[in-house]
């Protein structure tokens, strides 16, 4: 199997070739405001660079969110529009989940910004979710007890104990290839959506 794994939902960027022996390839990076939309031209690149052939690839997976709003509705447009190019396997990964398998030995509350001083947040215990994605405003956050994760930096926030987490090549190839096992495949690559949240809750509001 050789798989293409994406991120743009949350900074950093990522794009990944890996198969089942080993990383062929990651690029992770923070893009600025003037090329936010360059991991195709990296992808591209980068495949370039270690002459493999598009036709090679088995799977693709994208993190659909929830993350920026923007980036990710790119992401996974980018994703699937590829997949059913080639044809291919889609996968989705939730942003929350893959931060809390880079600390799948403890119970965290996983976040990410949402924008407006509210975050994107889920609880886990040892990898396994407790929650369901939420947004959370700041005060809940300083009232948290527990650990808080994030690949992003909030160490500037009055949270009792927070930890900034990198992104692991290999905790995402391991990740991406433990849903590839369970065939979690997206039924029809055209029809997959960003997690977005905010709107849902503007929605449901409206409804009440």
């Amino acid at each position: 199997m050789n798989c293409l794994f994406l991120n743009q939902a949350f900074y950093p960027t990522v794009s990944m070739l890996f198969s089942e022996e080993k990383i062929h390839y990651s690029v992770i990076q923070y893009p600025n405001d003037e090329s936010p939309n360059n991991l195709l031209y990296i992808t591209k690149v980068m495949f370039d660079l270690i002459k493999f052939e598009r036709k090679n690839l088995t799977h693709i997976v994208v993190v659909n969110g929830p993350g920026s709003f923007t980036g990710t509705r790119i992401g996974v447009v980018d994703a699937k529009i590829l997949a059913f190019a080639l044809n291919i396997p889609l996968v989705a990964v939730n942003s929350l989940e893959l931060i809390a398998r880079h600390r799948d030995k403890e119970s965290i509350l996983a976040i990410l910004s949402a924008g407006r001083k509210e975050y994107f947040g889920a609880l886990f215990e040892k990898g396994v979710r407790k929650s369901e994605d939420r947004i959370l405003a700041i005060q809940e956050l300083e009232e948290f007890n527990g650990k808080i994760v994030s690949f992003e930096d909030w160490s500037n926030l009055n949270l009792k104990d927070f930890e900034k987490v990198y992104v692991n090549p290999e905790v995402v190839r391991e990740f991406s290839y433990d849903l590839i096992r369970r065939e979690e495949f997206v039924s029809d690559p055209l029809s997959l959506k960003p997690i977005y949240l905010r709107a849902e809750d503007k929605l449901f509001k409206k409804m009440r």
